[in-house]
């Protein structure tokens, strides 16, 4: 996987006629080397050096074993390293980037100590600004990326499946999100993708409420937005559990924002306009007399950031690609009474979409 992103990042070196490309950004670095906590990657074309905080050198040296990118020890501070940690301070670590002082140097971060430390000692490089390029790179994914995403999506629909096995009446939301993450965690997660909500009763009709101490009525619809992380990847789901006796105010909603899923999820191929798909979730809830009560964007990219290119909202400039990865997230939210959301992660093929998160 590694070979394949760093073509794809030598050409855009290539195409903007750069020296070498700086990740400083944790996805960017982590789409690179499935490794995302260093201080800084550089890019050029005698090959690849992260520079990484020197208690965690051992680990990014053993994660990256296996390839031939060099690793680098730093701290802002002289430090006594052990001998077999190869050391690089500050004022050496900008002689590497800044060079000769001419240097056409490509960046993904246009605000950070780098760039003034640049233009300060080296006023003749010029610095040019790839993140737009960076992100759009990462939103369409390769087959390995695909999946691991498939794996984050069954880690937590199993997960779902566990908490709802211990049942959701009588439980505080908080002690539902708990249990969650601990199935999460035993079924092989690296951690989560953002923080889970588990939202019962009034509390599913704000669409970020995370998890309180209010106790889950067996009366109550609850939503639960979850998602773990699978080696850097995320998942993205939700679900909304209806009561087993739900009033038939609460199966219309439920059954509208279904509808306004499906719709959308069948709209999707390559070359269609993401705000498109979200208009045809937003008609099918106007036609249900309900479209005031959806009040977000339809869904996102979803890969190393949770939220990423291309966005379908009403807004979006973004056109739909092939193996791209997105949500479809239509809900309802009606104060004090209900929500519903239905969150599914979609595969765009070239034919159409594949639900990944089933």
């Amino acid at each position: 996987m590694l070979k394949q992103k760093l073509d794809s990042l030598m050409k855009l070196l290539n195409e903007k006629g750069a020296d070498e490309l700086i990740l400083m950004s944790s996805p960017n670095m982590g789409y690179l080397l499935d490794y995302g906590d260093g201080v800084l990657t550089i890019i050029n074309r005698d090959g690849v050096t992260t520079v990484v905080p020197v208690l965690d050198y051992y680990r990014a040296r053993e994660m990256l074993q296996d390839s031939d990118v060099k690793v680098l020890g730093y701290a802002s501070y002289a430090i006594n390293a052990p001998e077999d940690i190869e050391m690089i301070g500050r004022e050496s670590l900008l002689n590497i980037i800044i060079g000769n002082g001419n240097k056409v140097i490509a960046i993904d971060e246009s605000r950070n100590w780098l760039i003034s430390e640049i233009k300060s000692k080296a006023p003749n490089a010029a610095v040019i600004d790839v993140s737009n390029e960076l992100t759009d790179m990462r939103s369409v994914k390769t087959q390995e990326e695909i999946e691991l995403m498939r794996r984050a999506a069954k880690i937590t629909l199993d997960s779902i499946m566990d908490v709802l096995e211990e049942g959701l009446s009588g439980r505080r939301e908080r002690d539902v999100a708990a249990s969650m993450y601990r199935h999460m965690i035993e079924r092989g997660s690296n951690g989560v993708a953002f923080e889970p909500i588990i939202g019962s009763g009034g509390n599913g009709a704000k669409p970020h409420h995370t998890y309180s101490d209010k106790m889950i009525q067996s009366t109550e619809a609850v939503v639960m937005d979850v998602g773990a992380r699978y080696k850097l990847y995320c998942a993205d789901i939700t679900r909304t559990m209806l009561p087993g006796e739900s009033d038939k105010s609460a199966m219309d909603v439920y059954g509208a924002v279904k509808d306004a899923h499906d719709q959308a999820i069948k709209a999707i191929k390559p070359g269609v306009k993401a705000s498109d798909i979200d208009a045809v979730a937003r008609k099918v809830l106007e036609e249900y007399g309900l479209s005031k009560y959806f009040m977000h964007s339809l869904g996102h990219g979803v890969g190393i950031e949770v939220h990423e290119r291309p966005f379908i909202s009403p807004s979006s400039g973004d056109v739909l690609r092939e193996n791209q990865v997105v949500t479809i997230e239509p809900g309802v939210y009606i104060r004090d009474r209900i929500g519903v959301r239905i969150e599914d992660m979609v595969l765009v093929t070239s034919t159409g979409a594949i639900v990944i998160s089933k």
